[in-house]
């Protein structure tokens, strides 16, 4: 699936290319080898690309991603801007083609085409939710916890793998040698692995 959500952002780059080109100073008519989206500090220093499958994934606004990205790449109250860079085909050459508006436009209308897809609309919900599985199973859970071929587990009196599954993804795995199904236990179970009480 991540194959395919490149292949949309590449799609959705790809109408933005005569735009895109002409900023950069490059004939509008060329092809479009690549377009790159940083950011950085208001210096300009700290040049670090911004994923789109990333920002996707988030499910957030551009602003508020941007924001904690900066957090994690930056010391505390440093200004952040953006910047685009566009090649050509022909020569590879990189070249900046905007700022920090440009790119809070052009990230904007590849995530507009995105919202255009049932399957990467599916994929961002499955995502989400395995990610909040995994925090539910940390914080309100006891003992360790484990995600097995789509299950959420966590560890059982004894030391096998089974009691508490939480929830499940798929209809049906296999986990050693016994099948797992799609149930949720409540209260005093029996393992599925190690079978204690």
């Amino acid at each position: 699936m991540r194959g395919y959500l490149d292949k949309l952002i590449s799609d959705a780059t790809d109408e933005l290319s005569k735009e895109v080109l002409a900023k950069a100073g490059h004939n509008a008519n060329d092809s479009l080898g690549t377009v790159q989206f940083n950011i950085l500090t208001q210096s300009g220093t700290g040049h670090d690309p911004i994923y789109m499958i990333s920002l996707w994934l988030s499910g957030r606004c551009i602003s508020d991603y941007m924001n904690d990205l900066a957090r994690k790449l930056y010391p505390l109250g440093t200004k952040w801007s953006l910047q685009t860079l566009a090649s050509r085909k022909t020569d590879g050459a990189m070249k900046v083609t905007g700022g920090r508006e440009e790119a809070m436009k052009w990230i904007g209308q590849i995530m507009k085409y995105l919202e255009t897809s049932p399957k990467a609309l599916e994929y961002r919900r499955q995502t989400r939710e395995v990610r909040e599985l995994g925090q539910m199973g940390t914080s309100s859970h006891r003992g360790r916890t484990r995600i097995i071929a789509g299950y959420l587990l966590r560890r059982c009196s004894s030391e096998g793998f089974g009691r508490g599954l939480v929830r499940t993804i798929r209809p049906s795995y296999r986990i050693g040698s016994a099948k797992a199904r799609p149930l949720v236990f409540l209260g005093n179970t029996t393992c599925i692995s190690c079978r204690c009480p």
